[in-house]
């Protein structure tokens, strides 16, 4: 790190350098994982990583850390949590989407969505072909017109992925039924 610096102001540059390591690790993680090379803004960070000189490799980190901000800035290159990723990939439950490398993990077998615990916020229909929203704004529908007893506003509502793409709705512990996302 540069002479003259104070301390603090080190462990600053050290803490920036830290932190941004793991951000750009997650992120090759990620893309290596889908076979795409990162962007080139996390590339030239990356690249830092290799100058010997403590000196050098720091400007390197200046520079590249500021082309960084500035993509981030203007949404080339986006950040997201794991958590955020987590969300959206709840909020797409049910709908039919390419496969997108960003929504699923290193093993897609455990990372994969396979349910979701809902409350109804609307119904609508009637016996057979009941339309329910739920709490996140997603609409369902009932496919099979198979008897279920009458679901009512505040019910807890089980949606699961079935075979062949279907999905599989229970209502309070009742009967299953099929269900197809609306949107």
């Amino acid at each position: 790190f540069q002479e003259g610096l104070s301390m603090p102001l080190r462990e600053l540059h050290l803490f920036h350098a830290l932190g941004l390591g793991l951000l750009v690790t997650a992120s090759t993680a990620a893309t290596a994982a889908e076979g795409d090379p990162p962007p080139k803004a996390f590339a030239d960070v990356i690249a830092c990583r290799g100058i010997a000189d403590t000196q050098e490799r720091l400007a390197c980190f200046d520079a590249t850390v500021a082309e960084l901000e500035g993509a981030t800035d203007s949404k080339t290159v986006v950040v997201l949590s794991g958590e955020e990723v987590k969300e959206t990939r709840r909020g797409l439950f049910g709908l039919s989407l390419p496969r997108i490398g960003l929504f699923k993990g290193d093993n897609d077998d455990e990372e994969s969505l396979r349910e979701i615990t809902s409350t109804i916020t609307k119904l609508s229909g009637g016996t057979g072909q009941w339309v329910v929203t739920l709490d996140d704004g997603s609409v369902w529908e009932q496919t099979d017109g198979a008897f279920t007893k009458r679901p009512a506003v505040g019910q807890t509502i089980v949606i699961k992925r079935a075979a062949f793409g279907s999905y599989m709705g229970r209502i309070n512990n009742g009967a299953a039924f099929r269900v197809k996302r609306r949107s």
